[in-house]
Protein backbone atom coordinates (compact mmCIF):
# COMPACT_ATOMS: atom_id res chain seq x y z
CA UNK A 1 0.00 0.00 0.00
CA UNK A 2 1.32 3.43 -0.92
CA UNK A 3 0.09 6.14 1.47
CA UNK A 4 1.17 9.16 -0.60
CA UNK A 5 3.02 9.81 -3.84
CA UNK A 6 5.21 12.49 -5.34
CA UNK A 7 7.05 12.77 -8.65
CA UNK A 8 10.14 11.27 -7.02
CA UNK A 9 8.14 8.02 -6.50
CA UNK A 10 7.94 7.41 -10.26
CA UNK A 11 9.48 4.11 -11.27
CA UNK A 12 8.83 0.41 -11.83
CA UNK A 13 6.52 -1.42 -9.42
CA UNK A 14 5.15 -4.92 -9.03
CA UNK A 15 2.06 -5.97 -7.17
CA UNK A 16 2.33 -8.99 -4.86
CA UNK A 17 -0.56 -11.15 -3.77
CA UNK A 18 -0.54 -13.50 -0.80
CA UNK A 19 -3.15 -15.81 0.64
CA UNK A 20 -3.84 -19.46 1.44
CA UNK A 21 -0.12 -20.12 1.73
CA UNK A 22 0.40 -18.96 -1.84
CA UNK A 23 2.35 -16.02 -3.19
CA UNK A 24 2.27 -14.49 -6.65
CA UNK A 25 3.62 -11.33 -8.20
CA UNK A 26 2.88 -9.32 -11.32
CA UNK A 27 5.51 -8.30 -13.81
CA UNK A 28 7.04 -4.87 -13.25
CA UNK A 29 5.05 -1.91 -14.62
CA UNK A 30 6.22 1.65 -14.86
CA UNK A 31 4.24 4.19 -12.87
CA UNK A 32 4.74 7.87 -13.58
CA UNK A 33 3.55 10.16 -10.82
CA UNK A 34 2.50 13.67 -11.77
CA UNK A 35 -0.19 16.20 -11.13
CA UNK A 36 -3.51 15.91 -12.94
CA UNK A 37 -4.11 19.66 -13.01
CA UNK A 38 -4.94 20.89 -16.46
CA UNK A 39 -5.15 24.42 -17.69
CA UNK A 40 -8.63 25.25 -18.87
CA UNK A 41 -9.35 27.35 -21.92
CA UNK A 42 -12.24 29.42 -20.66
CA UNK A 43 -13.17 31.07 -23.94
CA UNK A 44 -12.10 31.01 -27.56
CA UNK A 45 -13.41 33.59 -29.98
CA UNK A 46 -12.74 35.23 -33.30
CA UNK A 47 -14.22 38.23 -35.07
CA UNK A 48 -14.74 37.65 -38.76
CA UNK A 49 -16.40 39.13 -41.82
CA UNK A 50 -18.96 37.17 -43.74
CA UNK A 51 -19.26 38.47 -47.31
CA UNK A 52 -20.71 37.37 -50.61
CA UNK A 53 -17.20 36.44 -51.80
CA UNK A 54 -16.28 34.75 -48.49
CA UNK A 55 -19.64 33.45 -47.23
CA UNK A 56 -18.39 31.40 -44.25
CA UNK A 57 -16.09 31.89 -41.28
CA UNK A 58 -14.85 28.98 -39.20
CA UNK A 59 -13.63 28.49 -35.63
CA UNK A 60 -12.17 25.13 -34.62
CA UNK A 61 -11.60 23.61 -31.20
CA UNK A 62 -10.66 20.26 -29.68
CA UNK A 63 -12.01 18.54 -26.58
CA UNK A 64 -9.44 16.19 -25.11
CA UNK A 65 -9.87 13.54 -22.43
CA UNK A 66 -8.80 14.29 -18.87
CA UNK A 67 -5.50 12.99 -17.50
CA UNK A 68 -7.28 10.27 -15.51
CA UNK A 69 -10.70 9.09 -14.45
CA UNK A 70 -13.99 8.62 -16.20
CA UNK A 71 -15.13 11.08 -18.82
CA UNK A 72 -18.53 11.90 -20.20
CA UNK A 73 -17.58 14.79 -22.45
CA UNK A 74 -17.67 18.49 -21.88
CA UNK A 75 -20.50 20.98 -21.92
CA UNK A 76 -19.76 23.81 -24.34
CA UNK A 77 -21.59 27.09 -25.03
CA UNK A 78 -21.17 28.11 -28.67
CA UNK A 79 -22.35 31.46 -29.99
CA UNK A 80 -22.38 33.23 -33.33
CA UNK A 81 -23.07 36.86 -32.48
CA UNK A 82 -24.23 39.27 -35.18
CA UNK A 83 -27.20 41.50 -34.33
CA UNK A 84 -26.00 42.17 -30.75
CA UNK A 85 -22.72 43.57 -32.13
CA UNK A 86 -24.72 46.59 -33.31
CA UNK A 87 -25.36 47.33 -29.60
CA UNK A 88 -21.55 47.49 -29.22
CA UNK A 89 -21.31 50.21 -31.92
CA UNK A 90 -20.27 47.87 -34.73
CA UNK A 91 -22.24 49.25 -37.70
CA UNK A 92 -21.42 46.34 -40.04
CA UNK A 93 -22.86 43.59 -37.79
CA UNK A 94 -24.29 40.61 -39.67
CA UNK A 95 -28.05 40.77 -39.21
CA UNK A 96 -28.94 37.12 -39.79
CA UNK A 97 -26.16 34.75 -38.67
CA UNK A 98 -26.43 30.99 -38.83
CA UNK A 99 -24.41 28.58 -36.67
CA UNK A 100 -23.41 25.13 -37.92
CA UNK A 101 -21.37 22.74 -35.75
CA UNK A 102 -19.51 19.81 -37.31
CA UNK A 103 -17.59 16.91 -35.85
CA UNK A 104 -14.16 16.76 -37.51
CA UNK A 105 -13.97 12.98 -37.08
CA UNK A 106 -17.25 12.10 -38.79
CA UNK A 107 -17.87 15.27 -40.78
CA UNK A 108 -21.47 15.15 -39.55
CA UNK A 109 -23.40 18.21 -38.45
CA UNK A 110 -24.00 18.18 -34.69
CA UNK A 111 -27.51 19.27 -33.69
CA UNK A 112 -29.95 19.05 -30.84
CA UNK A 113 -33.68 18.52 -31.05
CA UNK A 114 -36.65 19.29 -28.86
CA UNK A 115 -39.87 17.41 -28.27
CA UNK A 116 -43.12 19.30 -28.65
CA UNK A 117 -44.52 18.99 -25.12
CA UNK A 118 -45.71 21.45 -22.50
CA UNK A 119 -44.86 20.82 -18.86
CA UNK A 120 -47.40 21.42 -16.05
CA UNK A 121 -45.75 24.79 -15.25
CA UNK A 122 -46.34 25.94 -18.86
CA UNK A 123 -42.70 25.63 -19.89
CA UNK A 124 -41.45 23.61 -22.85
CA UNK A 125 -38.15 21.82 -23.48
CA UNK A 126 -36.96 24.73 -25.63
CA UNK A 127 -37.93 27.38 -23.06
CA UNK A 128 -36.09 25.41 -20.36
CA UNK A 129 -33.10 25.11 -22.72
CA UNK A 130 -32.93 28.89 -23.25
CA UNK A 131 -33.26 29.47 -19.50
CA UNK A 132 -30.25 27.18 -19.04
CA UNK A 133 -28.41 29.09 -21.81
CA UNK A 134 -29.03 32.35 -19.89
CA UNK A 135 -27.71 30.82 -16.65
CA UNK A 136 -24.63 29.36 -18.33
CA UNK A 137 -23.92 32.60 -20.21
CA UNK A 138 -23.80 34.47 -16.90
CA UNK A 139 -21.72 31.70 -15.30
CA UNK A 140 -19.01 31.81 -18.00
CA UNK A 141 -18.99 35.62 -18.21
CA UNK A 142 -20.40 35.97 -21.72
CA UNK A 143 -21.89 39.34 -22.59
CA UNK A 144 -25.69 39.41 -23.10
CA UNK A 145 -27.05 38.65 -26.57
CA UNK A 146 -30.47 38.42 -28.16
CA UNK A 147 -31.52 34.78 -27.96
CA UNK A 148 -33.63 33.14 -30.66
CA UNK A 149 -37.33 32.78 -29.94
CA UNK A 150 -39.25 29.77 -31.26
CA UNK A 151 -42.32 31.95 -31.83
CA UNK A 152 -40.54 34.68 -33.81
CA UNK A 153 -39.00 34.75 -37.27
CA UNK A 154 -36.86 37.77 -36.32
CA UNK A 155 -33.13 37.35 -36.99
CA UNK A 156 -31.10 36.94 -33.80
CA UNK A 157 -27.72 35.83 -32.58
CA UNK A 158 -27.30 32.05 -32.62
CA UNK A 159 -26.41 29.87 -29.64
CA UNK A 160 -25.85 26.20 -28.96
CA UNK A 161 -25.36 24.68 -25.49
CA UNK A 162 -24.30 21.08 -25.91
CA UNK A 163 -22.46 18.19 -24.25
CA UNK A 164 -19.70 17.10 -26.63
CA UNK A 165 -17.53 13.97 -26.51
CA UNK A 166 -13.78 13.97 -27.02
CA UNK A 167 -12.82 15.11 -30.52
CA UNK A 168 -12.32 18.01 -32.88
CA UNK A 169 -15.11 20.38 -33.90
CA UNK A 170 -15.63 23.29 -36.26
CA UNK A 171 -18.16 26.09 -35.89
CA UNK A 172 -19.19 27.67 -39.17
CA UNK A 173 -20.80 31.11 -39.26
CA UNK A 174 -22.68 32.26 -42.33
CA UNK A 175 -25.59 34.46 -43.33
CA UNK A 176 -29.03 32.90 -43.74
CA UNK A 177 -29.85 35.31 -46.58
CA UNK A 178 -26.41 35.65 -48.16
CA UNK A 179 -25.82 39.15 -46.79
CA UNK A 180 -22.52 40.56 -45.51
CA UNK A 181 -21.36 41.72 -42.08
CA UNK A 182 -19.20 41.11 -39.02
CA UNK A 183 -19.73 38.22 -36.63
CA UNK A 184 -18.14 37.08 -33.41
CA UNK A 185 -17.77 33.28 -33.13
CA UNK A 186 -17.31 32.08 -29.55
CA UNK A 187 -16.85 28.79 -27.71
CA UNK A 188 -16.98 28.68 -23.88
CA UNK A 189 -16.07 25.72 -21.70
CA UNK A 190 -18.82 25.29 -19.11
CA UNK A 191 -17.53 24.31 -15.69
Amino acid sequence: MIESLSASDSGYYRASFEGNDEHSSTSAHQIVVGTADRYRLVNMSTRAQVTTTSPTSILGFVIEPPAAGSYRGKEVLIRVVGPSLADLDMPQALSDPELVLHSVRSGDEVTIGFTQIVFPDGSTPISRYYERVREVSTQVGAFPITLPSPSSSEATDQVLLIQLPVGGYTVTARSKSGSSGDVLIEAYEVY
